[in-house]
């Protein structure tokens, strides 16, 4: 399996009411089907880490407890050849 063209990190922390509706405007934007969702989720105490349990097993998502720092770092240093952005949850504006 080649590296995804895009891969975009989603910093998750109790936002259950509001993760489904990132999730799936990533993984069915029409504009780029070759991506990848790295979730990084900060230690959650509502129904998130259930959700991404869910999407986890869709082979485009990776779910993981690391900080968003780490997970920016790790992406990197996996060589990979995506374009890596990342969302805010203070803003809705892409960032990467």
């Amino acid at each position: 399996m080649s590296a995804p063209l895009l891969s975009v990190v989603v910093p998750v922390h109790n936002v259950a009411p509001y993760l489904r509706r990132c999730m799936d405007s990533i993984l069915h934007d029409n504009r780029c089907a070759d991506v990848e969702i790295i979730a990084v989720d900060d230690a959650s105490t509502d129904e998130s880490p259930t959700i991404l349990a869910i999407y986890a097993s869709d082979p485009r998502v990776q779910v993981t407890g690391w900080g968003p720092t780490v997970a920016w770092r790790e992406r990197g240093r996996q060589g990979s050849s995506a374009h890596v952005a990342g969302t805010s949850r203070s803003s809705t504006a892409m960032t990467g």
